[in-house]
């Protein structure tokens, strides 16, 4: 084989090894962006955990207060549907805003419920009550942490397909941006 016989192949290897590890490369960053998902998905279910049992235990105090108490309930259900969603496929832009929607919904509810306890200020200080009002505060700042997380991997994602020439592989390998919440 002569030397300009050579000079094909070897430009031909070149590239479908330089597309080999652009594909590593990306598939490495969207697993990471999955894992942070699930570091978020770990927290709202936690949060998932303590809203039942906190809501319970207003129910008799807060009679007055159904409404708000059963708001919560359901915004804490439908915040759950929608993360379900987008465990399915976090990198997905589609799935995202339901989630957004539904947390905002949530967080609403709970500020309701809040301040509804600032009302009734004898209620934060019964003993049944503070256990389940730290972990509610606790998970909502592990939500917080992850929730960072996630932006971030969705920002070196991002940045990874956005690249020269990464970018051209987007229309091969049918990627898309991922969404940052």
């Amino acid at each position: 084989m002569s030397a300009t016989e050579l000079i094909p192949v070897l430009l031909v290897a070149v590239l479908a090894l330089w597309i080999y590890g652009a594909r590593n490369r990306l598939v490495r960053l969207r697993q990471a962006l999955h894992m942070a998902w699930g570091r978020i998905d770990g927290q709202l279910r936690r949060r998932a955990v303590a809203l039942p049992a906190l809501v319970q235990a207003l129910r008799a105090p807060l009679a007055g207060e159904q409404r708000a108490l059963d708001a919560v309930v359901q915004a804490q259900a439908q915040l759950q549907v929608a993360a379900e969603h987008v465990g399915r496929r976090p990198t997905a832009a589609e799935a995202l805003p339901d989630f957004v929607r539904a947390d905002a919904a949530l967080a609403a509810a709970l500020e309701r419920l809040l301040a509804l306890l600032d009302q009734h200020g004898a209620l934060r200080e019964q003993a049944e009550l503070v256990p389940l009002l730290r972990e509610l505060h606790d998970a909502d700042l592990r939500i917080a942490i992850a929730r960072a997380g996630f932006n971030d991997a969705a920002e070196a994602y991002n940045s990874a397909i956005a690249q020269f020439p990464t970018r051209l592989l987007k229309p091969l390998l049918g990627l898309g941006p991922a969404p940052r919440w």
